[in-house]
């Protein structure tokens, strides 16, 4: 079975129908959030209360600036970059809501104005708004934990929506549910907090951007690991966490955790088994790009129970 996209006139209808009261719910995808048109001068105002955004601008700036002080440099520079460089932190937000190239926004609908009080994700929003400043710090977050780098635009998509519901309720409104909160990295507990409630308890313990978020929490240590060739070498790895108690404290003031036995939901066993292969002459000619680590022939795996499931409902909860 497979569903049609809504016309832009189609899903204007029925944000009309949701703010007059006609329906109580819209469900939407995360794309479709972007087809909404928002208010720059209230994202902007929001912006400047997020410092890592700030600071993370200013560095983009005086890098295009040190680039631009030749003939040469100010050639490369690319049609966002000289816009950015000319106009900061605006050119930045026109840039992240920009619709792709064949895209029209919901007409006579503003994102701002439908009064939404509250929003639900039924799982984690995978992308992410971290800004980590110091290259050696975010190579190690990234390549150890899936976190540092830049934020995507579709996940700036989600936080400017994320604060225009709870600048209408006062701070309250956003639920996130979801069997993986932390997957990929401990910076993603960060990004779920500060989609709940920015700015929120973190500034209160010292934290004000994912930066502070690892020096607080993470032990980042200079350790021998792989490359992408699977050779030796040495870099900055996280190796472990410290002040676990205080992270605690904070996940806790915003979350609750179940698993699946809690309510009520049966997960079948699962297996895992691994056939061994005889590698013959034939088989090595007719796969040239089969590394030595994948000949390598493995005992069957015993069967595993099924992980318990757990998930995060964040609170304040919707009025």
């Amino acid at each position: 079975m497979t569903s049609e996209v809504d016309t832009p006139q189609e899903r204007a209808q029925k944000w009309i129908a949701l703010q007059t009261g006609q329906i109580d719910v819209v469900v939407l995808s995360y794309d479709a959030l972007g087809r909404t048109k928002m208010n720059e001068d209230a994202v902007m105002a929001y912006i400047d209360q997020v410092e890592a955004v700030e600071r993370s601008l200013a560095l983009r700036r005086r890098a295009l600036a040190e680039k631009a002080k030749t003939a040469k440099g100010r050639d490369k520079l690319s049609e966002r970059e000289r816009a950015l460089l000319e106009h900061g932190t605006r050119a930045w937000v026109e840039e992240v809501l920009a619709l792709p190239s064949g895209w029209e926004y919901d007409p006579g609908v503003a994102w701002d104005a439908i009064g939404s009080t509250c929003w639900s994700s039924t799982r984690r929003p995978r992308s992410r708004t971290s800004t980590c400043r110091r290259p050696a710090r975010t190579a190690a977050c990234r390549s150890s934990w899936g976190g540092g780098g830049e934020g995507s635009d579709r996940a700036w998509q989600l936080d400017f929506r994320a604060a225009a519901v709870r600048r209408q309720t006062g701070g309250a409104g956003i639920v996130l549910l979801t069997a993986t909160p932390a997957k990929n990295s401990p910076l993603e507990f960060y990004n779920l907090i500060q989609l709940i409630d920015r700015p929120g308890l973190l500034p209160l313990a010292g934290i004000r951007d994912p930066e502070q978020f690892i020096d607080r929490f993470i032990k980042i240590e200079y350790r021998e690991v792989l490359d992408s060739t699977f050779e030796v070498t040495k870099a900055s790895a996280v190796t472990g966490f410290k002040n676990l108690d205080d992270l605690r404290t904070i996940i806790f003031t915003y979350a609750e955790f179940r698993t699946a036995a809690e309510v009520g939901l049966k997960l079948r066993a699962r297996w895992s088994r691994r056939s061994r292969s005889r590698w013959t002459t034939s088989r090595r000619r007719s796969t040239p790009a089969t590394s030595p680590r994948s000949r390598r022939s493995c005992e069957t795996r015993t069967p595993r129970a099924a992980r318990a499931t757990r998930s995060w409902a964040c609170s304040p909860a919707c009025p």
